[in-house]
């Protein structure tokens, strides 16, 4: 309720002034702020109505449920004339002016229907509940909590869908219709209303229309001129509506009436008019026999229907559409008429039964009566869903495979359908109609023919009339009209049945044309001969290339959908058991014990959730819906699902209050605690605030899946599709994908998850993405601890040192150059070299290695020194390594452990704050640590087997480089001088090491004043509060930058892989700023800043490093001065420049020094 109540106030809130600049009343205000503020009143009062479900006594509790279920019928019957007019009429103009607005109303439309029918037939089992016959076993506590969660749903999905109506279709309709289009669109409301229902629906709706308001909408309402089905519908609302006319009902004065609406300037409907009113009281035939037409014609359009979805094409993808959207259009037509079929009649039908002489007639009635109805809204439900399917499936241009399993559900759901209106239609025509002819005086049919009609909205009477009556003659067109007219008479409605007769009148007159003219569209239709829709079928593959049957990247962001639906179906499950939970609450230490333990798994699954659903949110917010804006063709796309976050935001900020109140009224002291009863009304705002954001989220990811899916496919290529992946996940932090990756793969099938990883690998192939990958997944070490214990049962039998992790970084630098056939194995990625072959290497071997390094033009000049250097001296550099490595194994490594065991006895025995000396050392005063970082452990390298405090201190001691992924398989602890694997904290004291660790690259930081987070794509830890916070990676250029030049950077592949050109130090793996040049080269910010004291061109590619015109400019005053001061012999010489700048050849007069491009007035140039 507190989420309901919370929604009705925002919506409230964000209604808008009805009036235009000049301050007159806008006609749209009827629809879009006073039926709006109708409803939301009606939803008020079904909410405080329904929470008396629990504590409604028994005795009360029928006349409780009969009073809910009228009015949860009208407000069915109110919103879903709101909903026709806006499907039929407002949303098709709208779009016609302002392009992809309408979609997502539509699919919510259809969203609220289900779940308004859901939730009467909810009321109706309880009906049952109440006669102690619940055909589920279910008890009167369980269907009132189930009331109380498919209400929240209803009330939830209205309020945000008037909200967001009232936020940007209403000011599109005052923008762009004027006063006298706006009241159009209010006619045409009125004409979606069934006659029967329109004097209580205006009566209700007026009250919530000011005066002033009412007597200018009449006065509008009778200055409309045009069509004859606006002149009805202004009768029926100043006829029916407080403080019209009242028209008097004597015979005398329908009489004149009747003369005054049948005269016409028109000699044939003059005539026609005369016969009608002097023909015979009832015809030749029973009045009742003109619904046979009705029900035939609405046989005739399901056989179409059927015709149409058997007719399954194959092949050509426009053929296919062709094939879904003839099924579509039957569809809507038929759909149209499914209230009116049965309904309508169930009254009398139950008069005349018990007059049916025959068993096996009078039980099909009672089944016509009783199931007819549920039936067959389930059969239109089912078709509804899988064609709306197979369209979204068309447009994302699926798998064949796929879209004809989606075919196929289409045609056996439209089968079931026909099969069950010929059903119905067979027993009306032959059972229904032939009984109530047969029992029914000519009177009493005239009056049901009158009833019958009534049951239409005027909308559905100028359809139906023409096309089912057609084929009958003038004479039986005048029968008709006659028996109308005296039904109504009879029953005291003659002033209604004027407006109605006069449209009746007007399509049966145009009928003829209309059916010559739609005969003759149908015949071209069938003529169109196979060279035409081949011709049609070149049209459209040339518009719309079909692309290869495979996944699209961006389906990695709706296979998103899938998880959050499973993880919001298992948060509203364990919502159920703990609401379950408080009904039955009794205040012992067991009930409570197991209350608490439900609702912290409650939380911890709503956290989740929550923060799932954030992200995707965000991700779809930022990027996502700006790149689809961006895109002409789909502009207005996206706002409708931006307001759908905006509102589903606040939805769970309420559901979070209301959990924190559960679990305060459980958990919270004794004098917080609350009672039973208090309990279950706090437990109801949880149901609720649950079944209200379930409801929202899951209708926010149909509409878009099937509204927004398909245009990537159509709009964007395979490699944009990627980039917006890239951009997405550029932005998210290394522990959210690594909880959102396999939550998301579990949710999939194995090929479906194999196919988004496959997209997001493809998105991110020049990144350190599957290294990280890879070191989450813990596969890589525990292949090297197999490795390593088979390593050390070989060393136990030869009495040697294993070959395994024992080579420095700087050899293996030097593996790519030596003899192929001597190159070591690769294990599980990495290299693992052997000493015995370094040795097997001849020296010519050697001289070859370091001729291919001389001829290597991807070195630079020292990094050729450096390996040419370390081949000539690779033997001796080996026999050392291996020296010290036997020396190390043997002795070094048993001494240090007894050490680090001894000093830490020693540190116990002298006191507190006493530690071995050997393995302290210190960032600054008392602080552990070292020059680079605060921590309070030391790494122990695999490398060495020396403790250093961390990587950097290591290098610069050592003649090689630490591994600081898999070169860290142990830490000590400088606490108590423990070795143990690496991890947050000391497994022995259990202090922790630092205030921040990564376990993938082993980075220990005790200074809570750095900010640090591991980029998964750079697979290294950075400076900054995090990705998508103040950093994003750039997935092509591989680097992290500020979210400041997301959308300015010029993207440059793998830009950073490189070293600084002043330091000449690795700048991908710097923790040093570093600055993009205008010519797209990088360098530390330090080291421009100390380059540019005496230079202004990139020591690359010799361009200027900034804007150098000033500069410039005191160089051509300089000039100036200095003209006429060259010597004789060079003044008239020229010279030939190329310019760095613009990259311009330019021949200039000769000087010494300065040389000017003619093309960009640069200096920087030179000779060539």
């Amino acid at each position: 309720m507190e989420a309901a109540a919370a929604a009705a106030e925002a919506g409230t809130k964000g209604s808008m002034p009805g009036e235009d600049s000049e301050g007159r009343v806008q006609p749209i205000d009827v629809l879009y702020k006073h039926l709006h503020r109708a409803i939301r009143s009606e939803l008020a009062a079904l909410s405080r109505k329904r929470s008396q479900a629990h504590a409604c006594p028994e005795q009360e509790r029928k006349a409780f449920v009969a009073l809910l279920k009228e009015r949860c019928k009208f407000l069915f019957l109110v919103y879903r004339y709101h909903c026709s007019l806006q499907d039929e009429v407002i949303y098709p103009v709208l779009d016609g002016k302002v392009r992809n607005v309408v979609f997502g109303y539509t699919k919510e439309h259809e969203a609220e229907d289900l779940m308004l029918r859901d939730l009467i037939e909810h009321i109706d089992r309880m009906e049952s509940v109440v006669e102690n016959s619940p055909a589920d076993g279910k008890t009167w506590v369980e269907c009132a909590s189930e009331l109380v969660r498919k209400a929240a749903k209803v009330d939830a999905m209205q309020l945000l869908h008037m909200e967001k109506e009232e936020q940007q279709i209403y000011p599109l309709l005052i923008a762009n219709f004027d006063a006298n289009q706006q009241a159009d669109l209010v006619c045409q409301f009125f004409f979606t209303i069934h006659m029967s229902e329109t004097k209580e629906v205006l009566n209700w709706l007026l009250k919530f229309i000011p005066p002033e308001e009412t007597v200018y909408l009449s006065s509008l309402l009778e200055e409309i001129v045009g069509s004859e089905e606006y002149v009805a519908i202004r009768d029926l609302y100043l006829d029916w509506s407080p403080g019209g006319h009242q028209p008097s009902t004597s015979t005398k004065e329908v009489k004149c009436c009747r003369e005054v609406l049948l005269s016409s300037t028109d000699a044939e409907r003059n005539q026609s008019t005369e016969a009608l009113l002097k023909g015979k009281p009832f015809g030749e035939k029973p009045p009742l026999v003109i619904l046979q037409h009705y029900y035939r014609f609405w046989n005739k359009i399901s056989s179409l229907l059927a015709q149409s979805a058997a007719s399954h094409p194959n092949g050509a993808p426009f053929q296919v559409e062709q094939y879904v959207k003839e099924i579509d259009e039957h569809f809507r037509l038929l759909r149209s008429l499914k209230f009116y079929s049965v309904e309508t009649v169930n009254e009398v039908i139950s008069q005349v039964s018990a007059k049916i002489a025959s068993e096996a007639d009078r039980q099909k009635l009672v089944s016509f009566t009783e199931s007819g109805s549920n039936k067959e809204q389930h059969c239109f439900d089912a078709v509804c869903e899988s064609l709306g399917i197979a369209k979204s499936m068309i447009k994302r241009k699926v798998r064949a495979t796929e879209l004809d399993g989606a075919l196929q559900e289409l045609q056996q759901n439209v089968k079931n359908l026909d099969a069950l209106i010929q059903e119905k239609c067979s027993t009306a025509d032959n059972i229904i109609l032939t009984n109530l002819m047969k029992h029914l005086t000519p009177l009493q049919q005239c009056v049901f023919l009158w009833q019958f009609h009534k049951a239409f909205p005027l909308r559905t009477l100028k359809t139906l009339v023409p096309k089912a009556l057609q084929h009958l003659s003038r004479e039986e067109h005048m029968s008709y009209l006659n028996n109308l007219c005296t039904g109504a008479k009879e029953e005291k409605e003659s002033k209604i049945v004027i407006p109605v007769m006069k449209l009746l009148l007007t399509e049966l007159s145009q009928m003829q044309s209309t059916s010559k003219l739609a005969k003759r569209k149908n015949i071209a239709e069938d003529v169109l001969d196979a060279k035409q829709m081949d011709s049609k079928e070149d049209s459209y593959k040339k518009k719309k290339p079909k692309r290869a049957n495979t996944k699209n990247p961006i389906d990695t962001i709706f296979n998103f959908h899938v998880a959050l639906r499973r993880e919001l179906k298992d948060f509203t499950e364990e919502s159920t058991k703990a609401v379950q939970l408080c009904m039955h609450f009794e205040d012992n230490n067991c009930t409570h014990v197991v209350l608490s333990q439900q609702l912290k798994i409650l939380d911890g699954k709503f956290k989740f959730l929550k923060g799932m659903y954030s992200a995707h949110s965000k991700a779809e917010d930022e990027i996502v819906f700006p790149t689809l804006e961006a895109k002409e063709a789909l502009h207005n796309v996206s706002q409708f699902y931006t307001m759908d976050h905006e509102k589903e935001t606040k939805l769970i900020t309420l559901l979070t209050n209301s959990l924190d109140k559960l679990m305060h009224a459980v958990n919270g002291s004794a004098d917080d605690k609350h009672t039973k009863g208090s309990l279950v009304e706090v437990a109801e705002a949880v149901t609720q605030g649950c079944a209200a954001f379930e409801a929202a989220v899951d209708t926010h990811l149909v509409s878009e899946e099937q509204g927004l899916w398909h245009l990537f496919g159509e709009h964007f290529s395979i490699e944009e599709q990627e980039q917006i992946i890239g951009r997405i996940i550029g932005r998210t932090g290394a522990e959210v994908l690594k909880d959102m990756l396999p939550w998301v793969k579990a949710a999939l099938q194995t090929e479906e998850g194999e196919d988004m990883m496959s997209s997001i690998q493809a998105a991110t192939r020049n990144t350190m993405f599957q290294d990280w990958l890879s070191a989450i997944s813990g596969a890589d070490k525990a292949a090297m601890e197999d490795g390593g214990e088979e390593g050390s049962k070989g060393q136990e039998q030869s009495g040697s040192v294993s070959d395994s992790h024992s080579m420095s970084a700087e050899i293996i630098d030097l593996l790519p150059y030596l003899p192929s056939d001597q190159k070591p194995s690769i294990y599980d990625g990495r290299f693992e070299p052997g000493w015995n072959d370094i040795f097997r290497i001849s020296q010519n071997e050697l001289q070859a290695a370091v001729k291919k390094v001389s001829i290597d033009t991807t070195l630079e000049p020292k990094r050729k020194a450096y390996l040419m250097q370390h081949i000539m001296a690779l033997r001796w550099i080996v026999s050392q390594q291996k020296s010290a490595l036997h020396k190390t194994v043997t002795t070094d490594t048993t001494s240090n452990k007894a050490k680090v065991n001894a000093d830490a006895d020693a540190g116990k025995n002298a006191g507190a704050g006493q530690h071995s000396t050997f393995f302290k050392s210190f960032h600054h005063g008392s602080v552990l640590g070292c020059k680079h970082y605060q921590r309070n452990c030391a790494l122990i390298p695999s490398c060495c087997g020396k403790p250093y405090v961390c990587r950097l201190c290591h290098d610069e001691a050592e003649d090689h480089v630490m591994d600081r992924y898999e070169g860290v398989k142990e830490v000590l602890c400088m606490l108590c001088g423990e070795r143990q694997a690496p991890s947050d904290k000391c497994s022995k004291c259990g202090e922790k090491f630092a205030a921040y660790f990564c376990n993938v690259c082993h980075l220990y930081d005790n200074d809570k004043s750095h900010d640090i987070y591991h980029c998964p794509f750079c697979n290294v830890c950075r400076r900054g509060k995090g990705l998508g916070i103040d950093v994003f990676h750039c997935m092509k250029c591989n680097y992290c930058m500020s979210l400041d030049l997301q959308s300015s950077h010029v993207c440059r592949e793998k830009a950073l892989e490189t070293n600084c050109p002043i330091c000449h130090d690795d700048l991908f793996t710097s923790n040093r700023p570093v600055k993009a040049l205008r010519c797209d080269h990088f360098m530390h910010s330090s080291c421009f800043a100390e380059y540019t004291k005496t230079n202004y061109t990139c020591p690359l590619c010799s361009k200027s490093l900034g804007d150098m015109r000033a500069y410039f400019q005191m160089l051509d005053a300089l000039l100036e001065v200095e003209s006429g001061c060259m010597p004789r012999e060079f003044a008239d010489k020229t010279s030939s420049i190329l310019c760095n700048d613009c990259g311009g050849s330019s021949e200039v007069p000769f000087h010494f020094v300065y040389h000017k491009c003619t093309h960009c007035k640069s200096y920087n140039t030179r000779l060539v």
